[in-house]
């Protein structure tokens, strides 16, 4: 196997949603909200970003932040804690413009991904058709992904002023849960559809949960063999998919409710009525 495959297979198809500037003023906004650094609920930090707590945009922009090394996050389900790294903390509290700049060339170098595209392409890429070639063809990516990553590559090169001598920084690792570009808008992080990236091949047995609910069974199949990464970025995906089976089985229940269909079949009548008394009243 070659260098470049195993590059391409380590640094996953993972990426963030949004460009190191969106994200980096998205991290200000929290160390506006307490420039003292101190961790905050999940809850807390959707309301700084004007996100419902339920809301997928939420997910992605903590997925996005943690790929570039401006967030971490603690515990897990309601007691879950976000915040933000310390260099993250050092970026807004240093007025020096020249440190702000190194480390944001630390933090656009961070996502895995991104990072291995710039050992093969640096300040240069390659022109669209082929970048993008090389995203679906070697990388897993679908077109729409492919577009997005490369759009974001070469915002971040403009933003963080990269230059061919920077490299990847191995300390203070990102801790990567993403739920794609979907990741990267997570197409982007944490939202995206499962036909919008090329599922890995499994490294490990797999492993199958089945649960039965009066409905029918539910059917979970992992890896027998997970890193503390991937069982993170699990957690995440988990704790989205029940708060959108929440959302559904509130619905559900609500239309169920025989008051609530009496009341929706009489404002279907009134509606198909209203004509013919507009014409009545004339």
């Amino acid at each position: 196997m070659s260098e470049t495959d195993t590059n391409s297979k380590s640094a996953g198809i993972r990426f963030p949603f949004i460009n190191l500037e969106k994200a980096i003023g998205r991290a200000k906004e929290l160390f506006d909200a307490d420039q003292k650094g101190r961790e905050m609920t999940l809850t807390a930090a959707f309301d700084v970003w004007g996100y419902s707590g339920k809301s997928s945009g939420g997910f992605q922009t903590v997925a996005a932040l943690k790929m570039y090394d401006l967030l971490k996050d603690s515990n897990g389900g309601d007691s879950r804690k976000v915040g933000l790294t310390g260099r993250a903390l050092r970026y807004f509290r240093d007025e020096r413009e020249d440190e702000k700049k190194k480390l944001s060339r630390e933090f656009a170098l961070k996502p895995k991904l991104i990072a291995a595209l710039w050992t093969d392409w640096h300040t240069t890429p390659p022109a669209d058709p082929i970048a993008r070639s090389h995203l679906k063809a070697e990388r897993g990516l679908n077109d729409q992904s492919a577009r997005s990553l490369l759009a974001i590559y070469r915002e971040n090169l403009d933003f963080s002023e990269l230059k061919s001598g920077d490299k990847v920084t191995e300390t203070e690792p990102a801790q990567e849960t993403s739920m794609p570009p979907g990741s990267p808008e997570t197409s982007h992080i944490l939202d995206r559809p499962a036909a919008s990236f090329r599922p890995p091949v499994a490294t490990s047995p797999m492993l199958q949960e089945v649960f039965n609910l009066d409905e029918g069974p539910v059917t979970l199949s992992f890896p027998s063999a997970l890193s503390q990464e991937s069982y993170e970025e699990l957690k995440d995906q988990l704790e989205l998919f029940l708060r959108r089976a929440q959302r559904r089985a509130a619905l559900l229940a609500r239309y169920e409710d025989p008051s609530y269909r009496a009341q929706r079949e009489a404002e279907i009548i009134r509606r198909a009525s209203a004509p013919d008394d507009d014409e009545g009243a004339a």
